[in-house]
């Protein structure tokens, strides 16, 4: 059985001076995710890479938003707008259950059959992709998650790309891919870290308060802190302490109620 030649080796057989161009700007691709700029000013920056090395501009990418269960395109820097992709949870745990569901290199949308793991998303955004002329779809996942997904589509003066722009396209996209996870782990280190210090300073509160009530016998003065104490835990811009007033009939009671502090 013949042996495929590995992505690196394919490249490494063109001319010295193109294989140091595109290992460069692969390389630039890998620097855009350690910038620590956001998802999608890094997906718009490889988008003008991936245009550089394939010499291709019919390319646009989406973000994954699991809030909306939608693909959202990113803001294009050639002005073009293009339709969000519908992708429910649902339809996500299926392509993922699938071994290599969302690692594929590239989905030929020309020859996409019933069998194939993301034929029920192409059926479910069938009217917008061939709205757009979408040709092929690179996922950007790894794993069980998916980041988001570039689309090369086919305008007027648009060509489809050769074996060479292909595989270029696909190792851009893998490097995304891994960018793209490497971000969204960051963001969730940073809120777990978040959490943790927002419950941390919660449980200080909590034992604040409870020294405060034990050691002010000034009712003023305590609801004063306990109001202070519940704004700057709560993030809050304007907050009050309604006490009761037991010299009013209890047939008024919403009447009984005054105000003993506020804030904001």
């Amino acid at each position: 059985m013949s042996r495929q030649p590995a992505p690196n080796q394919t490249l490494a057989g063109k001319s010295g001076s193109a294989f140091r161009f595109h290992n460069t700007e692969l390389c630039r691709i890998c620097n855009v995710f350690l910038s620590g700029i956001r998802a999608e000013q890094a997906l718009g920056e490889v988008l003008v890479i991936m245009r550089k090395i394939s010499g291709l501009e019919n390319i646009f990418g989406l973000l994954y938003s699991p809030d909306k269960d939608l693909l959202e395109p990113i803001k294009d820097s050639a002005g073009k707008s293009f339709p969000p992709l519908e992708l429910n949870r649902n339809l996500l745990g299926l392509l993922a259950s699938d071994r290599k569901g969302l690692e594929l290199e590239s989905i030929d949308l020309k020859s996409l059959g019933q069998s194939h793991p993301w034929w029920p998303f192409f059926k479910l955004n069938k009217a917008a992709l061939k709205s757009v002329q979408a040709h092929l779809l690179f996922p950007l996942g790894t794993g069980r998650e998916l980041y988001g997904m570039l689309v090369l589509y086919q305008g007027a003066d648009s060509v489809v790309p050769d074996s060479e722009k292909l595989l270029l396209l696909q190792l851009a996209a893998r490097q995304a891919a891994l960018g793209l996870a490497r971000l969204s782990l960051i963001k969730s280190v940073k809120d777990t870290r978040f959490k943790t210090r927002l419950k941390t300073l919660e449980v200080e509160t909590l034992q604040d308060v409870g020294l405060a009530i034990s050691s002010h016998l000034d009712l003023n003065q305590l609801t004063r802190e306990l109001l202070l104490r519940a704004v700057s835990v709560l993030n809050a811009n304007r907050a009050m302490v309604l006490l009761d007033n037991p010299e009013v009939s209890s047939v008024a009671a919403p009447a009984r109620m005054y105000v003993a502090e506020s804030f904001g």
